[in-house]
């Protein structure tokens, strides 16, 4: 019993860890893009998976 709440724990801090690294890499991405219309839409985009993330 132990050991199946400590491998769900695992897999929830490793589902945590996965997201962290998503929203961590679509803000670097952002903060790279200039203004020109096609990185305007890549950041709208970046913006929408980081809420789809939280």
């Amino acid at each position: 019993m132990v050991q199946s709440e400590i491998a769900r724990a695992n897999e929830e801090l490793k589902d945590l860890t996965v997201k962290h690294i998503q929203l961590l890499a679509a803000e670097t991405i952002k903060k790279e893009l200039t203004s020109s219309d096609e990185d305007k839409l890549v950041k709208r985009f970046l913006e929408r998976l980081q809420g789809d993330l939280s």
